[in-house]
């Protein structure tokens, strides 16, 4: 595997790929983008994410894995091993050599210290659980998983079939209705293993540091509180996460600004879709 170290101030950053999907329509990604503003603007389409002449998008699942101020985080930990989604035949039952792919990369789940996750979906939370042939328990043992306090929220809503309680919490995230629903099983099988080990933390998305340098900030619309997740290390950013509001809910408000060019700061880094 190849390996492009990132340098942002004195932090490393090192993506692990899991896997690449390269089948979907800009439709079935944002229902509501009208395909004539693709037709009349092909300069606004990265090369490397979509295919004109084929009308498919590129979509890489990965983990980044950051080295800061001698603590190992990941952001976002992929879909896993054998995990059940039926619905969504892509990510089920797989069967891919991410361990050894972290591994290559120089990680051990064991000396993982902390994972960041954007938001709650299929595609960034299963590496967090392996199956161990009994029941699902945490893929990295000594870390704690932080995620946004309304995200976890709304899988328990949803994992309990509260509807009410999850209108709820869109309308406390001032979100509209849902596109589609998260995947059935992600929390069950991804989350609430890590809270019954107690390696869970739920943090508010407001821009405050959660870790020495690194902030949650709110900028739902991919999920109900997605979070762009900032590493500032020695005047230098990066920011994580999915800007493009696609699978999951379409936001009455909140834009995330990109870093102007000449500030000296890294660009967004897309943390999955």
């Amino acid at each position: 595997m190849e390996t492009t170290i990132f340098k942002v101030g004195t932090a490393t950053v090192v993506k692990v790929p899991e896997l690449e999907l390269k089948d979907f329509t800009l439709s079935q990604l944002l229902p509501a983008l009208d395909p004539k503003v693709v037709e009349k603007h092909p300069d606004w389409i990265d090369c490397r994410t979509y295919d004109i002449k084929t009308a498919r998008v590129h979509l890489s699942v990965h983990t980044w894995v950051i080295r800061h101020l001698g603590e190992v985080i990941l952001i976002d930990t992929g879909v896993g091993n054998d995990k059940d989604r039926p619905g969504l035949k892509v990510l089920d039952h797989l069967n891919n050599p991410f361990l050894q792919r972290l591994a290559q990369a120089g990680v051990q789940p064991e000396e993982v210290d902390y994972i960041l996750l954007t938001h709650i979906h299929a595609d960034h939370v299963g590496w967090n659980t392996f199956w161990n042939g009994d029941k699902w328990i945490p893929t990295f043992p000594n870390a704690t998983v932080i995620c946004s306090e309304w995200e976890w929220r709304y899988g328990v809503a949803l994992t309990a079939v509260d509807e009410d309680a999850a209108a709820a919490i869109r309308a406390d995230a001032e979100i509209g209705d849902p596109v589609r629903l998260p995947t059935p099983g992600v929390f069950r099988d991804s989350m609430m293993p890590i809270e019954e080990a107690g390696r869970l933390r739920r943090v508010v998305a407001n821009g405050s540091e959660v870790l020495e340098g690194i902030r949650f900030i709110s900028s739902p619309g991919h999920s109900v509180d997605h979070a762009s997740i900032s590493l500032v290390s020695n005047g230098e950013e990066a920011v994580f996460g999915v800007l493009a509001s696609s699978i999951g809910l379409q936001p009455r408000r909140h834009r995330l600004g990109a870093r102007a060019p000449d500030s000296g700061l890294l660009p967004v880094i897309g943390s999955g879709q």
